[in-house]
């Protein structure tokens, strides 16, 4: 996987010059004006203050239907994004909305969630905030709701998006999920010696480095957790600490691992990158082992969005079946809730598996379980 990196990039181009220009005129013909809690009035000499009042309502009026919302954002004409999707995502997820909605300019910086949120944090100190719309996992989020940075707005009704899509209070809105998998390489393990369930991993045979474990997991345990009880999931951490995993650096290195066959187990994979790999012939395939962990990961519009039509009408988009199959088919990623159609919902379906996912509610509570258990895991805490 290429590395993040913090750069602007355009779909089309972008009309910064001419933008600022209108600004800047707008500013020199209104310099003189005291502003005024009273509604203007329209007299023959009050043309241009009533003019902008009603381009002040226009403006802040928030369009209730989705023919409205993009008569509103093709009106704004762009949008600008904070994301970490990567150009083998981006542009076929750019190209797919302009198709469907052209008329928007859409421009990406690229760079990782929290860096795109500290960014957000320090622009808006300084007054001058340059994203409409950003991506954020549920570990961003809860900073995004206690700073009150998001705009509201009713995704479900206007884009018909179920219940489970659209969380924080019609804030946040879910892209794409997650699925972690307890995977083995195919090569050193057959169907019949592979482990079946998560407490097989405690078997003599999987000792010595024999299991993979990347060494800043946020996944599986939270949501053992929450399947078994903390208590019995701690214990089960314990044991696991005594086999002596064999630590990888990260998710991504964990796949790269056993697919070499440096081990025969990994303790989780993503079902995308399963996907992804076996259709090149790669030696892994995933178990049955249940519950299966489901992280989000998606967008919000930040309260003072230069362009917040725009960047509505993106976020409610993205969980449409247009898009999921846009990400489903360039990048092996969906959405994993029940009634996705994608290959790749279909695949963690056929896993028979029950789905644990995150929940703006609980995230502190499983970040905090999470974190004790991979403490006892890398012996920092028994």
């Amino acid at each position: 996987m290429k590395p993040i990196r913090n750069r602007a990039q355009s779909w089309h181009t972008t009309l910064g010059a001419p933008i600022l220009a209108l600004v800047l005129a707008a500013v020199t013909a209104c310099g003189s004006a005291a502003p005024s809690s009273a509604p203007a009035q329209t007299t023959a000499g009050s043309a241009k203050p009533a003019a902008s009042s009603a381009q002040t309502s226009a403006a802040t009026e928030v369009p209730a239907t989705l023919d409205a919302l993009y008569a509103a954002a093709k009106k704004e004409g762009a949008l600008q994004t904070s994301l970490s999707w990567q150009d083998d995502q981006w542009l076929p997820l750019a190209k797919a909305f302009s198709d469907r909605y052209p008329g928007i300019k859409l421009d990406r910086l690229e760079i990782s969630p929290d860096k795109g949120l500290e960014r957000i944090i320090t622009e808006k100190a300084a007054g001058k905030v340059s994203t409409d719309l950003a991506g954020a996992r549920l570990s961003e989020m809860t900073q995004v709701i206690s700073r009150d940075l998001a705009a509201t707005y009713d995704y479900r009704k206007v884009f018909g998006l179920s219940n489970d899509v659209v969380q924080d209070d019609n804030r946040y809105v879910i892209a794409y999920q997650n699925g972690s998998i307890l995977s083995y390489n195919t090569k050193l393990l057959d169907d019949a010696s592979a482990p079946k369930d998560w407490k097989d991993l405690l078997d003599p045979r999987f000792q010595g480095g024999k299991v993979i474990v990347a060494q800043d997991a946020n996944d599986v345990f939270w949501a053992l957790a929450k399947e078994w009880g903390r208590d019995t999931m701690l214990d089960f951490a314990r044991k696991l600490a005594a086999q002596k995993p064999r630590f990888s650096r990260s998710a991504s290195d964990t796949t790269s691992l056993l697919i070499a066959g440096d081990a025969p187990v990994a303790l989780s994979l993503y079902a995308g990158s399963i996907m992804k790999y076996t259709a090149k012939g790669a030696p892994i395939k995933g178990t049955a082992a249940s519950p299966v962990s489901v992280d989000n990961n998606g967008v919000w519009v930040l309260k003072d969005a230069a362009h917040p039509n725009a960047a509505r009408l993106f976020a409610g988009w993205l969980a449409t079946p247009e898009a999921q199959n846009v990400f489903d088919t360039t990048n092996n990623r969906s959405l994993l809730i029940p009634g996705t159609s994608t290959k790749t919902a279909q695949y963690v379906q056929s896993l028979g598996v029950k789905l644990i996912m995150e929940q703006p509610t609980d995230i502190e509570t499983d970040a905090k379980t999470q974190a004790d258990a991979m403490a006892i895991i890398r012996g920092k805490n028994g």
